[in-house]
């Protein structure tokens, strides 16, 4: 109708202007005819998409009530006991995390930091009641551990959780970091999945070299440690382990598939054995341009430990790993570092393997036999007459004491007032022997300490290395006599 209109208009003009201006009126209105239809396509699917966008909050708001009434039944406040030297003494700790039944027999996950040298462990239910647990194992290098709840003290039906697959997650996707932070139990933090296979390196707190992370922006905070990470099926998919030392709004979870792996071995044989080949390697990325190569090309070994089997058998520091056993490996980037740690530490210990390096240019095999990995943490002892506690030293820490070899204690700490502490001992010294007596480990230091104090020697030499130095430090156990008269009156 508008077109025809305006035809009839035409026709009673007689200015060329005129005619000049209407015929544009006639195009513009021509060209709006044309756009009408996209127009209202446009609106039409502008008012369809904000109808999903409100159809789809919905959704999600019951997909959230669903996973977190599927997750809930098997939510645990985990509230162990710790053990803990410090000062030189043994102290003990109440702390709290976070933990989720995983099998009908009553196993749970939480996190190693969470339990470490727990003496008792109580955990409370979605219902308020409280059950005992004893930990079944515990691994450091993932922060795992495992709990068995005493089911003798249920007084409800046991729940658990459904267990997702984690190599599913994907960057965006929505989920629930549930536990108790901070203390307050059955707790939910809703966020979305920021990366599924961050790189937090091998050293700091809770370092994990074998863990690619999860991260999410999901609050992490202390307690929720040890809970599940839930996706919008109601399935766990991670483990909530830590946040960034930066902010609270990035946190990161152990993934699923991982910790199953380890759940597995430590329900079955209370630990978990890897094997070690003492090398260490680096991402190609940046070192590769200055070498010539790809950084695809394998991975660079950064460092090789003393004595180990991959220096017994020649591999040197700067060699680039290829192969491992007939695999090709590669590692362009940190993040793919974790997963070559795993395939060597998944190698069964004593096996000899076959590793091919490049050495400028020039392949080389060498066949070294793997050794078992050593623990990446070692307990403290407590020395209690002479006021000071020590632990093994590891090849690790000989390597940066310049240590021939493990032997001798590392003094962990020493106790203010203590017959120690007098003598001038401190916290960082390597005791390598005790009255002229050669101390390999902790063992023989503790046989030589009990007959020393059983003898009522006045006078105990210790023969010291602190850093590049050796020194002796003269204990006087004369002060030991008289404490212990001084009790016994």
């Amino acid at each position: 109708m508008l077109y025809t209109a305006t035809a009839v208009t035409v026709g009673r003009i007689a200015s060329p202007f005129a005619l000049d201006m209407v015929w544009i009126g006639v195009e513009m209105a021509v060209d709006f005819l044309r756009c009408v239809p996209i127009l209202v396509f446009l609106l039409s699917s502008s008012l369809g998409c904000a109808g999903l966008a409100v159809a789809h909050g919905r959704s999600l708001q019951q997909q959230i009530f669903e996973a977190e009434r599927r997750v809930l039944p098997a939510l645990l406040r985990v509230s162990p006991v710790q053990e803990y030297y410090a000062g030189g003494e043994l102290r003990m700790a109440a702390v709290t995390g976070s933990g989720v039944v995983i099998d009908a027999q009553g196993h749970a996950i939480t996190n190693y930091h969470v339990v470490r040298n727990a003496e008792r462990v109580k955990c409370t239910l979605y219902d308020g009641y409280e059950v005992p647990a004893h930990v079944v194992g515990t691994d450091p290098w993932t922060d795992i551990a495992v709990l068995q709840l005493e089911l003798s003290e249920l007084r409800g039906k046991l729940k658990w959780a459904r267990i997702g697959d984690s190599d599913r997650v994907r960057v965006g996707e929505f989920v629930m970091a549930m536990g108790s932070p901070l203390g307050y139990t059955h707790t939910v933090n809703f966020g979305v999945v920021s990366f599924t296979n961050r790189y937090l390196g091998t050293t700091g707190l809770y370092a994990a070299p074998f863990n690619n992370w999860i991260q999410i922006d999901a609050e992490i905070n202390p307690g929720n440690s040890g809970g599940p990470l839930v996706n919008m099926r109601g399935e766990v998919i991670g483990i909530n382990t830590r946040r960034s030392v930066f902010t609270g709004s990035i946190g990161f979870a152990v993934p699923i598939n991982i910790v199953k792996g380890v759940a597995e071995r430590l329900i079955r044989h209370g630990e978990v054995v890897r094997s070690d080949l003492g090398l260490h390697f680096q991402a190609l990325y940046e070192p590769a341009a200055a070498l010539g190569i790809s950084p695809d090309t394998g991975v660079l070994i950064r460092s090789v430990d003393r004595n180990s089997p991959a220096e017994s058998v020649g591999i040197l520091p700067g060699d680039i790993m290829v192969e491992y056993e007939g695999r090709e490996v590669a590692a362009p980037f940190p993040n793919d570092l974790p997963r070559i740690r795993r395939l060597i530490a998944e190698t069964p210990v004593g096996k000899r393997v076959r590793i091919v390096v490049l050495r400028r240019g020039e392949r080389l095999v060498f066949e070294p036999v793997t050794r078992r990995l050593a623990e990446s943490e070692t307990k403290d002892v407590e020395v209690v007459l002479w006021g000071f506690t020590v632990r093994r030293i590891t090849e690790r820490l000989a390597l940066i004491a310049r240590l021939q070899k493990p032997y001798g204690v590392l003094v962990s700490g020493v106790k203010d007032g203590s017959i120690a502490a007098k003598a001038g001992l401190k916290a960082g010294d390597i005791i390598l022997g005790v009255d002229e007596r050669p101390v390999q480990g902790v063992k023989d230091f503790l046989i030589i300490y009990n007959e020393l104090v059983s003898s009522g020697k006045r006078l105990v030499l210790l023969d010291v290395k602190r850093g590049a130095l050796f020194r002796y430090v003269m204990l006087k156990q004369e002060a030991v006599r008289s404490a212990a008269t001084r009790r016994d009156e």
